[in-house]
């Protein structure tokens, strides 16, 4: 069970309607869960966990599995808007991206460069210092 100061991040997403223009009775996400016996806190913190394709088509079985539900439901476009509502993933703090875009990020050509250099860095101070380094 989440501590209480964290679910209010997925109100949002569990207090969105599934879809008013085609059910008699407007659902949102918190009543398809609880109707399905889940946890919705817990089953959002795992939607926003997942990877965005997953998460769709794991809310759109859930959805898809509500004995009641209308077969005129677009299920996949359903799931799409409302998965766009969970908060980013836990540690993925894209706020400083644009800043840090590049750093950390080496190719191979770079690697080699470096490499390169070090060596040549390296095989020079083993010929000044080698006794039998011809002198100049």
């Amino acid at each position: 069970m989440q501590p209480l100061s964290h679910r209010g991040e997925f109100d949002k997403f569990l207090f969105a309607l599934i879809d008013d223009d085609k059910i008699e009775t407007p659902l949102s996400v918190l009543s398809v869960l609880a109707r399905l016996n889940l946890d919705p806190w817990a089953e959002a913190a795992a939607l926003a966990q997942m990877p965005r394709p997953c998460a769709v088509r794991r809310l759109g079985s859930l959805i898809d599995a509500l004995p009641d539900r209308s077969t005129q439901l677009d299920v996949v476009a359903i799931s799409g808007r409302l998965i766009a509502l969970l908060p980013p993933p836990r540690g993925s703090d894209n706020s400083i991206r644009p800043r840090l875009q590049g750093v950390g990020v080496l190719t191979t050509t770079q690697i080699a460069k470096t490499q390169l250099q070090w060596y040549s860095f390296f095989f020079s101070i083993h010929r000044l210092t080698s006794p039998n380094a011809d002198t100049v």
